[in-house]
């Protein structure tokens, strides 16, 4: 018999394979069953904010700097989503970051602090679980600057830290890893990009938990002088057997209020199950140099 868990929300328990079961009570468990539905979008992957606060900094000069310069930005925000998720109830996700990344010549290190608050709603009862995320690091290097016909090429790894209290489960409760290549191209006002990696899940003791690819790609076209638009296709390989994987498109738009402030505003709209029906957010760049 597969290795899994499987919820009975009906009834309030917990079914395992062994057949040992334990009682709950149904609003417990019905937060467990929506949150189990969420591993792809706010514990086990990346969110559309996280995504977009990248793609903006791409906007800025292509080439490395060569000054020994030391360049800081710092980005917060928020991400709101909503949809059932290939269930009979709805949920909510509402997740607002911190970062901050230092840059100097052609590396770049990121550290991103969450924090999430998820509701799951039914004909009955609303619940409701908020508190601190995982916390991932970002380290990145240009390897390629887009000289002549040459792209801009950049390599990223990140590790996510199970920061999140198991008993609030708004983490996977394990690290992961992942490895990256960035590539863009500006062609006068419009860039494209691409973003393909994979994903290592370290740790779990769930059979049931996958190693994933990742894809991600988009155009951005300058409208003006301090505005851009574009749209994203965001691709992740399901985190769990049995699931869809995760498919988003994001339209935004990127607003220079000065040289120092960036605001991103964006939709979501999830294309498949395991994706939120519709999201909105909005992130804000400060940058230092």
């Amino acid at each position: 018999m597969q290795s899994w868990l499987k919820l009975n929300c009906a009834r309030g328990r917990w079914w395992r394979r062994r057949g040992a079961y334990a009682p709950s009570s149904r609003r417990a468990c019905m937060l467990r069953c929506a949150l189990s539905s969420l591993g792809a979008l706010a514990f086990l992957g990346t969110t559309a904010s996280a995504a977009l606060a990248d793609e903006a900094l791409l906007q800025r000069a292509s080439k490395p700097s060569k000054s020994s310069r030391t360049r800081v930005s710092l980005t917060t925000g928020f991400d709101y989503s909503t949809g059932d998720y290939g269930r009979a109830s709805d949920t909510e996700i509402l997740y607002t970051p911190l970062s901050i990344k230092v840059a100097r010549g052609r590396y770049a290190t990121k550290v991103t602090v969450p924090f999430i608050q998820v509701t799951a709603r039914s004909d009955s009862a609303t619940i409701r679980s908020r508190g601190l995320g995982d916390i991932s690091a970002v380290a990145s290097y240009q390897l390629l600057s887009p000289e002549g016909d040459l792209p801009r090429v950049r390599l990223v790894g990140r590790v996510k830290l199970p920061t999140s209290k198991r008993n609030l489960r708004l983490g996977s409760g394990v690290p992961d890893y992942t490895a990256a290549i960035d590539i863009s191209k500006s062609h006068g006002s419009l860039t494209s990009f691409l973003n393909i990696g994979y994903r290592i899940v370290g740790g779990s003791t769930d059979r049931d938990l996958n190693d994933r690819r990742l894809l991600s790609a988009g155009f951005s076209y300058r409208l003006s002088r301090r505005i851009a638009g574009g749209l994203i296709y965001e691709y992740r390989e399901a985190s769990r057997r049995r699931a869809e994987s995760v498919e988003d498109l994001v339209p935004y738009l990127s607003l220079r209020l000065s040289n120092a402030f960036r605001l991103t505003p964006y939709a979501t709209l999830g294309l498949t199950d395991s994706s939120p029906d519709l999201g909105m957010g909005l992130t804000v760049t400060y940058s230092y140099r």
